[in-house]
């Protein structure tokens, strides 16, 4: 009776320690932030762009609900620059903070608020790349979401637009083994696109996409894109999402298929 009891404890207290452990970021789990004057291009180059960050880079949290897999992350003050230059003190010429929602079943959740810090427009930029669990060969659906606030801190107005023939969203996926990245649906808030407030906080109308239904060859990473431009000294917040879904048995008909057809040409040849 007393093993019984002591085998019910320590299944009560291994089932406590699975719920609250720490999840473990996928290696290849990346985020990319950069922004840059006009002349430039967000994420690629100097003199503003953040070093690109990866799993050691965060603290990821459990999520309770989600699965073992799904983790929280977040990061605070990313600022890259000397805006302030001689002879003045050094400044960063922006503000990045954001947290993530990330669940390798799989979909993304981010919460990004961008600060320009300086007296010019400047290009924003933020990529988000996580592996999942591998989709093979099958139907799959996407959706996806954005939303957000633009804020005038200065009382002059505020401006939050696309970038030339760039939409603010993109969802993002690549192949297995790689790839640069293949678009699954339209983006959102399409290029042109553009939000201004004469002065305090206003909100974007969000927008949205899916559940659009497309066929999977081998898939093994998603990820969100986000690009815009934003007016001196203000402040956008963006909230983004692209969840993607299996249709349960499309792969398994399409390998049982291609298993029974093999063993036909196999017994065929012997």
């Amino acid at each position: 009776m007393n093993l019984l009891r002591g085998a019910a404890v320590l299944a009560i207290l291994f089932a406590s320690t699975a719920a609250f452990a720490v999840p473990v970021i996928p290696s290849g789990f990346t985020v990319s932030v950069g922004a840059g004057p006009p002349s430039g291009v967000p994420g690629q180059g100097p003199p503003f762009d953040v070093p690109p960050l990866g799993p050691p880079d965060f603290v990821p949290v459990p999520v309770p609900g989600a699965g073992p897999d799904a983790f929280f992350i977040e990061k605070f003050g990313l600022g890259v620059g000397n805006c302030g230059g001689p002879p003045g003190p050094p400044a960063d010429c922006f503000d990045v903070d954001f947290n993530i929602l990330a669940n390798p079943d799989p979909s993304l959740t981010i919460e990004l608020t961008a600060t320009n810090l300086t007296t010019e427009t400047l290009l924003f930029g933020f990529t988000v790349m996580l592996p999942i669990s591998p989709i093979l060969f099958g139907l799959a659906s996407a959706s996806g979401s954005i939303s957000g606030t633009l804020t005038d801190t200065n009382g002059d107005g505020a401006t939050f637009n696309s970038i030339s023939s760039v939409d603010v969203f993109t969802n993002v996926f690549n192949p297995s083994g790689g790839g640069s990245g293949t678009l699954l649906a339209s983006g959102l808030f399409l290029d042109p696109f553009s939000f201004s407030v004469a002065s305090g906080e206003g909100d974007f109308l969000a927008s949205s996409f899916g559940p659009a239904e497309f066929t999977v060859g081998t898939m093994d990473e998603i990820g969100i894109r986000i690009e815009f431009e934003l007016s001196p000294m203000d402040v956008a917040g963006i909230t983004a999402t692209f969840i993607v879904i299996p249709e349960p048995g499309t792969g398994i008909l399409l390998l049982t298929g291609l298993t029974i057809a093999a063993f036909g040409l196999r017994r065929r040849v012997l």
